[in-house]
């Protein structure tokens, strides 16, 4: 596997992995593979049977032999236990309502990998599950809060937190900000359930009939929690309808709020709403009666796209414009959203403008150039030019001859006053700004230094 959120628990199970002949063979049968594994194997290859069942990770099982309680697994430098998503005896599983979710799955590889882990003091995770988007952040902040719906969530993020040894974490139950009060923090993580339901399935996944039902109340309730400055990043699915997803969270906002809240969007995926509802329908083994049912309560609301993505909402320090920013960046990581919201605030500054010429620009090695070529004079001459990227978004600009040649001496190592100069490109500063802007904003260009 190329990593462990690739695991499917069917696939694994149908497997027969062997015999075992290590610790992490033992490790991996119990509490992956979800097997039980005999008494004599644990104490020869793991000497910690006792420590296993004083933390009822493991208990017995038969005669002789004992099964996992959990699921357990590494998570980049932590151990997360979740529950089971297979049964000891092989039957069919079947999840439960308060069920914890496991963080082995790519939706929450996606949160791991798109909130960045540094530079906030004080962390609240929303909708924490078993506790991994603010047990991640726990080792470089001061103080991180918890906050689930369920206490058998609570219960695991205790666990967790002791399991890894830190003490900076609190667990809370309630509903959305209930348990939170008026406290503020730096950083806001949530991975809220956003799927589209007909009828409730398990807590962690049923977001309401359109899904947005919790994911709205998280994002609503975020700004008051952040501090000046702070961010959320909120991993979920949203819809574009008479207005784009952007647009729309906007206008779940107070007056004040949107005055001072920056909101940007990287969409990960998009996803028809008739397919995407069909498809949970086959799976949950609705009848179809239900899906048309459903389907007819959703046509008022004029859903043209489902939108999963990072919405990061950023409240602003003051004294400048707010934006609005989405962007398609299906591989975007913790880096580049967090680079765009940096880029996008430092652009609303007052004074940018008078600044770009003194910026080293690079381009990216993963943009292309395409020129169609038009006939005339008897030769062929250059026509529209279309700049693409795809990393870290994909993106796409047309740009005039001009404008080429400025792209292509961008190598970092000159200011862009002396790129123009040297294309004898004179333009007023805030067109300039407004490229610059663009080809940043955009994953085309870098700033160097």
């Amino acid at each position: 596997m190329p990593r462990l959120s690739a695991i499917d628990a069917e696939r694994v199970r149908a497997r027969d992995s062997g015999e075992l002949r290590s610790g992490a063979d033992v490790l991996i049968r119990l509490f992956l593979e979800g097997w039980p594994v005999a008494g004599e194997a644990v104490d020869r290859w793991l000497g910690a049977r006792g420590l296993l069942e004083g933390l009822r990770l493991i208990e017995p099982y038969g005669e002789d032999s004992f099964a996992a309680t959990v699921t357990l697994y590494p998570v980049m430098d932590l151990f997360i236990a979740s529950d089971r998503f297979n049964n000891v005896d092989g039957s069919k599983f079947v999840g439960w309502d308060d069920m914890v979710y496991q963080c082995l799955l790519p939706t929450t590889e996606r949160l791991i990998t798109g909130v960045p882990r540094t530079g906030f003091e004080s962390v609240l995770d929303m909708c924490a599950g078993a506790g991994v988007g603010g047990l991640l952040c726990a080792k470089a902040a001061k103080r991180v809060l918890a906050v689930d719906l369920m206490e058998r969530c609570v219960h695991f993020v205790r666990f967790n937190a002791a399991l890894n040894g830190l003490t900076n974490v609190e667990a809370r139950q309630g509903s959305l900000y209930e348990p939170v009060g008026d406290e503020q923090f730096d950083l806001i993580t949530a991975h809220p359930p956003y799927q589209p339901v007909w009828r409730h399935l398990q807590t962690f996944n049923s977001g309401g009939m359109d899904g947005e039902q919790i994911a709205k109340g998280v994002i609503e309730g975020g700004p008051k929690h952040l501090k000046p400055g702070g961010r959320m990043y909120c991993l979920c699915q949203l819809s574009d309808r008479a207005e784009p997803a952007e647009v729309r969270v906007r206008g779940w906002l107070t007056a004040e709020e949107q005055a001072e809240v920056d909101i940007a969007v990287v969409s990960f995926r998009h996803r028809n709403l008739i397919e995407f509802t069909a498809v949970s329908a086959l799976c949950e083994n609705w009848q179809a009666e239900d899906w048309r049912a459903w389907m007819e309560q959703m046509q008022p609301l004029r859903i043209r796209d489902l939108v999963y993505g990072m919405y990061v909402l950023q409240r602003s320090a003051g004294g400048r414009k707010v934006f609005t920013v989405r962007r398609e960046g299906p591989a975007a990581e913790a880096e580049a959203i967090s680079g765009l919201v940096d880029w996008e605030t430092r652009a609303a500054e007052a004074g940018f403008a008078d600044g770009v010429r003194g910026l080293r620009l690079r381009l990216r090695k993963s943009c292309e150039m395409s020129v169609r070529m038009e006939a005339g004079g008897g030769t062929w001459k250059p026509g529209t030019a279309m700049l693409r990227n795809t990393l870290p978004f994909e993106s796409a600009l047309q740009v005039d001859e001009r404008t080429m040649e400025l792209l292509a001496r961008m190598d970092g190592r000159k200011p862009l006053g002396e790129l123009l100069q040297s294309v004898s490109m004179r333009a007023p500063v805030e067109k300039v700004a407004a490229l610059v802007h663009l080809l940043v904003s955009k994953g085309f260009a870098e700033v160097v230094g």
